[in-house]
């Protein structure tokens, strides 16, 4: 007896999560954000907010990079998340505790605010090892744009008068080239193993 009251009550409340709370969307909600799952989301963050986190530590703001994390927001699709609205607004920016000589980047956080009863699924502890996630991932995808950003300087180089003057150059900048595609192909396999065979 006490058994089936269980089973009975335990569908009841998972129902109850679901079609009342909707904690299916504040689960992809936290897939696509917390472990930047969605592409276009964090390219557009990394263009907006790149250049701000090579400030020190102490000169952030986090309206600043909040008004950034909102427009970031606005300029993707989200397909899949239903009432997206209603979860944007839970995306926050979370600034943690600097030492002396951090930048930007070693403070920076996104946050997701849970309110209750979907806190009692995705507690506190839950949340920190979102926030540990995607720490690994943010630094991976700042790895991922700054050879980005690297592989534009050289094609710029590479195309304007100034390697024609030093022909010297040229067999040094093929090496950076090599270099640059064989540390993007590790971090670009790395980035996929992570999200599609360990996150998925």
């Amino acid at each position: 007896t006490v058994r089936q009251i269980a089973a009975t009550s335990d569908k009841r409340l998972l129902a109850s999560l679901r079609d009342d709370f909707h904690l299916d969307k504040h689960l992809t909600a936290l897939k696509k954000f917390m472990l930047l799952g969605q592409g276009d989301f964090v390219t557009a963050l990394m263009d907006l907010i790149g250049p701000e986190l090579r400030k020190r530590a102490n000169q952030l703001f986090r309206h600043n990079l909040t008004s950034m994390v909102e427009s970031a927001l606005r300029s993707c699709t989200f397909g899949g998340l239903e009432g997206a609205s209603s979860v944007l607004d839970r995306v926050g920016v979370r600034l943690l505790e600097a030492s002396p000589g951090d930048v930007g980047w070693d403070i920076f956080s996104l946050d997701y605010s849970i309110d209750s009863p979907l806190s009692a699924v995705v507690h506190h502890a839950a949340l920190a090892k979102y926030r540990t996630a995607f720490h690994m991932l943010w630094r991976l995808q700042r790895v991922q744009w700054t050879l980005s950003a690297g592989w534009k300087l050289l094609m710029c180089f590479n195309h304007t008068q100034g390697s024609h003057l030093l022909p010297r150059l040229g067999p040094v900048l093929h090496r950076c080239t090599l270099h640059r595609a064989r540390m993007t192909h590790v971090v670009n396999n790395l980035c996929a193993y992570l999200m599609f065979e360990a996150i998925e």
